[in-house]
């Protein structure tokens, strides 16, 4: 389904796939003994917290939920989906971590 910013529910849940995926890498390599590994994780947190920064939360039972879909322009969704996969993609391949089909790690 579609909504008013031409952004699909199925994406969302996409978009979910992914945030969780790094948060979970840069959570495991933060403290890596590789130090080029833990310094690609904290730029990844860096890339999260900047994104996180422009999204408001709603209070809870506010019925508020619809005011971050301008938080970024429909075309900005794809730019940041291909960040986030990149920093997954350097996380995973500088730690040897193998990618799967869906997006996830293995």
């Amino acid at each position: 389904m579609e909504n008013r910013a031409g952004y699909h529910e199925s994406e969302g849940i996409e978009d979910a796939k992914y945030l969780f995926t790094l948060q979970s890498l840069i959570d495991e390599f933060r403290v890596a003994e590789s130090r080029a590994l833990a310094e690609k994780a904290k730029e990844a947190g860096q890339l999260l917290a900047d994104i996180y920064a422009r999204v408001r939360l709603p209070s809870l039972n506010s019925g508020d939920y619809n005011k971050n879909a301008a938080a970024f322009p429909v075309e900005e969704f794809d730019v940041i989906r291909w960040k986030i996969a990149c920093k997954i993609m350097e996380l995973t391949d500088l730690s040897g971590k193998m990618h799967d089909k869906s997006g996830g790690v293995k």
